[in-house]
């Protein structure tokens, strides 16, 4: 495919969405409700296949951010809002930059999204057929979306 730019998006559940009927009633420990939400390679791929590397990066991401998300997402506040960030990773898994693309126009909305990238540290290194300088990436992260959107599975541990 060459130097062609692919964008390529790939599903990363968050959470699961509140829908209506009787639930068992939630406990602060469990993460607000969160839609679908996407992780988008703007890099070249290079015909490099990263679905077992974005699955791990998505529940990686996943269970920072749960950690982080702030106690006005939950109800009975519900806050919502939606962030997008851009980041790229080194060969090596180092966080190269990150940039707030998309502010929820709120800013603990806002630091927990980056907060889930920064808290990771070091990621994986990246695939060794991969031989980019580096990995560019857009996250989307929504909080408490609408209630039309569909439930998505919750996110399955890395293997």
């Amino acid at each position: 495919m060459g130097s062609k730019r692919f964008v390529w998006a790939l599903a990363l559940f968050l959470g699961c969405l509140i829908r209506g009927g009787a639930q068992a009633p939630r406990s602060s420990e469990q993460p607000p409700a969160t839609s679908p939400s996407t992780a988008e390679i703007l890099s070249d791929m290079q015909g490099v296949d990263f679905t077992k590397y974005l699955r791990r990066l998505r529940a990686d991401l996943y269970r920072n951010w749960t950690l982080l998300i702030p106690e006005k997402v939950k109800p009975p506040l519900s806050t919502n809002g939606d962030v997008s960030v851009r980041f790229s990773i080194l060969p090596d898994g180092t966080l190269a930059e990150m940039n707030l693309e998309k502010s929820a126009g709120d800013a603990e909305l806002d630091k927990a999204a980056l907060g889930a990238i920064t808290s990771e540290g070091k990621f994986p290194p990246l695939p060794q057929e991969y031989h980019g300088p580096k990995l560019i990436l857009r996250l989307h992260f929504s909080y408490n979306p609408l209630k039309n959107q569909p439930s998505p599975a919750p996110p399955q541990p890395a293997r």
